[in-house]
């Protein structure tokens, strides 16, 4: 079996960071920070301690914010325990983003979302009554009956589970089918709307080596024990190489949220930003595909899955989460909403 990391792509520094190469590095290993986790607010991703003075302390968040709390608040700070390369590589990300965040705390508002959550679950049951489980999302998400079109998501999800499967893929590794994995996984794609064509396209004229690193990273995103950080960032080094320039959020993402759609988020990045105006406030989302980011990406979708599940809607998985976002973000849900405003209005 091939090792949970993968071993065929070039080690990146910012996985694998000097830890005693000097005098300031070794003091930082003597002194592993703390990573927490807000219980009630996953989405906000992990955080660093920033200060601690008069009865508050900072966090440092992944989200890019820095929020203030009592310091006895320690029943809604979670310890989180990553490996510790993984633990000072995030802890120094945090720090530089904490001195951006102080110094714009009391200057900078964040955006206000144009559509509020609880606007966007009213858009999604005007149009779909009977919520997730209804025949008319199913019709027209899941591709329930008649011709499948390219945003049927039950044709692409079963097309994925068969092709990436761990075994599929060991054997492609150990053989020399690394190159017809690639090739299937890319066609796979290309029957769905989740990545432009443009964007597969590179991937259709690689060599062995390329797409024995795509296969493994694959590999290990999907069934390595690393985490999530560390797996993401391998398969975007790998998937990176061919296209010479940092993949984009959909081509990295949707190969696992369709293998495993209750697991791993898919990413667009346009509707993802929108979304986080009220989800996660502050997120300052890079236009390059990164570990760090999408680690808060998948707290973020697996909160909004049980914000809709509260509301008694019941989404399958977090593919259909990403389907609400864009079908109660897009500018037609915002002009469907600016009726719906009015009319509320005039009830008033």
């Amino acid at each position: 079996m091939p090792s949970d990391q993968p071993s065929r792509v070039t080690t990146n520094k910012l996985l694998t960071p000097q830890l005693a190469t000097t005098p300031e590095a070794t003091a930082e290993l003597q002194h592993v920070p703390v990573l927490l986790r807000h219980s009630k607010r996953p989405q906000w991703g992990l955080a660093i301690r920033a200060w601690s003075r008069d009865g508050r302390q900072a966090l440092q968040f992944q989200d890019g914010k820095l929020r203030v709390f009592p310091s006895d608040a320690g029943s809604l700070l979670e310890r989180v325990v990553r490996p510790v390369g993984e633990t000072i590589s995030l802890s120094r990300r945090l720090r530089a983003m904490s001195g951006v965040a102080q110094a714009k705390r009391h200057s900078t508002r964040h955006a206000t979302p144009d559509v509020h959550f609880s606007e966007q679950i009213m858009l999604f049951k005007d149009e779909y009554p009977e919520g997730f489980q209804g025949e008319a999302w199913k019709k027209e998400r899941h591709g329930r009956g008649g011709s499948v079109l390219k945003r049927h998501r039950d044709p692409a999800i079963a097309a994925a589970q068969k092709l990436l499967t761990c075994e599929r893929l060991d054997a492609a590794l150990k053989g020399t089918k690394a190159l017809d994995m690639v090739a299937a996984a890319v066609t796979m794609l290309s029957s769905t709307n989740l990545v432009p064509q443009g964007q597969l396209q590179p991937l259709k004229d690689i060599n062995a080596q390329v797409a024995g690193d795509i296969v493994d990273a694959l590999r290990g995103l999907l069934y390595g024990h690393l985490s999530l950080v560390e797996r993401m960032d391998y398969l975007v080094e790998a998937v990176g190489v061919p296209l010479v320039k940092s993949p984009s959020w959909c081509i990295v993402t949707a190969w696992a949220a369709l293998n495993a759609p209750e697991r791993f988020a898919y990413i667009r990045r346009t509707t993802v930003v929108e979304q986080a105006k009220s989800l996660a406030p502050g997120l300052r989302l890079s236009t390059s595909a990164n570990g760090q980011q999408y680690e808060v990406l998948v707290s973020m979708t697996q909160s909004a899955h049980d914000r809709l599940t509260a509301a008694e809607l019941k989404p399958r998985d977090l593919i259909d989460v990403y389907d609400f976002m864009y079908a109660t973000l897009s500018p037609a849900a915002t002009k469907r909403l600016a009726k719906l405003r009015a009319a509320a209005d005039q009830k008033k």
